[in-house]
């Protein structure tokens, strides 16, 4: 004996009397409700006898569950208007732009400090003269005054560049800009270099003149600590015994580091990458300059100033921090 199952039955018995009661009325009026959102169609139907009102059999509710069975298994075929559109095209608004002069120096610093560099990576001597700086940091031991200064900057620069970079950073920026600037007071322009280059780069086609705002970037917005800054930048020759050990023996400052500089990789590349931050920060300040105008346009002696900076080395753009009008961000 074959078995059937009870959804069996209840079509069968479904499609029996569906057929009687149609035959024995005169117009079926059928409301269809409009999808909605992919949903499937409910459907309505109201059955007018001509003459007079019958009686259903009594299969009626096996009747109504078949037909209910029916409608649900019915797919409803979306509109292509009411299909949402998907996130292929995140990469489209994606606005990629890489300035070359920025790129290509980096590449170059990469070049030099891994294979034309002098000495050794991971030498013996400069592994002795990293101890010096870390046990003395102040006096420096017997390290040579002109490289103790240089050190010493790499506390100065990068923070230069943070007050160039960070209260400048838009909304709409691919890369953020924290990441990159307060590595660079380690690594230097080997993880400042991508941020510089693709610095241009937005998520979006559009352009979004608003800045982010945080409390660290007023720390390096505010006049304070642009002075001070400065202050530190100033004091650097002087504390570092370098103003006194040129002013003694020039010849041998120079001489030493000339041989520390031929000598020890280290050295070597922290010397071009100290010299990269610093003309990396007198470029920035040109466009510095241009967003704190109202008008948002170039000046004429915007360059000049950028120029000027370079004059003294790393003092120069931490003193054009202490003296650079307010950011305006109404815009």
């Amino acid at each position: 004996m074959l078995y059937f199952p009870r959804y069996l039955l209840v079509l069968v018995a479904a499609c029996i009397t569906r057929a009687s009661v149609v035959t024995s009325f005169k117009r079926v009026q059928i409301h269809k409700a409009p999808v909605l959102n992919g949903e499937l169609p409910l459907r309505r139907s109201r059955l007018i006898h001509s003459s007079q009102n019958i009686k259903l059999p009594r299969l009626r509710t096996s009747a109504r569950k078949a037909n209910t069975l029916c409608s649900i298994s019915l797919q409803a075929k979306p509109h292509l208007e009411d299909i949402a559109p998907t996130s292929t095209d995140s990469a489209a608004s994606l606005n990629v732009k890489i300035q070359p002069t920025y790129m290509i120096i980096w590449l170059a610093l990469l070049i030099f400090a891994f294979g034309f560099a002098p000495g050794e990576i991971g030498s013996q001597e400069d592994n002795d003269l990293i101890m010096k700086l870390i046990s003395d940091p102040l006096a420096g031991d017997d390290v040579n005054r002109l490289w103790f200064a240089v050190w010493n900057f790499f506390a100065v620069v990068p923070a230069t560049l943070a007050c160039l970079l960070l209260p400048v950073e838009r909304k709409d920026q691919w890369l953020p800009a924290g990441p990159f600037v307060f590595s660079s007071a380690f690594l230097g322009f080997f993880t400042l270099g991508p941020y510089v280059f693709l610095q241009d780069s937005t998520r979006s086609q559009g352009v979004v003149d608003s800045f982010k705002e945080s409390v660290i970037t007023d720390i390096f917005e505010s006049r304070i600590f642009g002075i001070g800054l400065a202050i530190l930048a100033c004091s650097i020759p002087f504390v570092s015994g370098l103003f006194d050990a040129i002013t003694a023996d020039a010849a041998s400052v120079l001489s030493g580091y000339a041989d520390l500089f031929t000598t020890s990789r280290f050295v070597s590349v922290a010397t071009a990458d100290i010299c990269i931050l610093t003309a990396v920060a007198s470029s920035l300040i040109p466009n510095d300059l241009k967003l704190r105008r109202p008008d948002k346009k170039k000046g004429k002696y915007d360059v000049a100033v950028a120029m000027l900076t370079l004059l003294i080395p790393a003092v120069g753009s931490a003193l054009y921090i202490a003296l650079r009008p307010p950011l305006i961000k109404d815009q």
